[in-house]
């Protein structure tokens, strides 16, 4: 988070905003941009929220 924070960025990229809703949706999703938009942050920032959802619940089903 510190990398964010030390580029100043106040809000997501175009592809960014339109991009996580769907895939935090579970909707398959093809993002076409231009380089340097973000596509890759943009993934990598998905993957790890839904791994971190993931991980979650399997602490939780442990737990059972």
């Amino acid at each position: 988070m510190s990398v964010v924070r030390q580029q100043n960025w106040t809000e997501p990229t175009p592809i960014q905003a339109q991009g996580w809703p769907l895939a935090l949706s579970g909707r398959d999703l093809v993002g076409i941009a231009q380089t340097g938009s973000g596509k890759t942050l943009s993934v990598s920032w998905i993957s790890w929220i839904l791994l971190h959802r993931l991980l979650s619940r399997s602490q939780v089903d442990n737990l059972r």
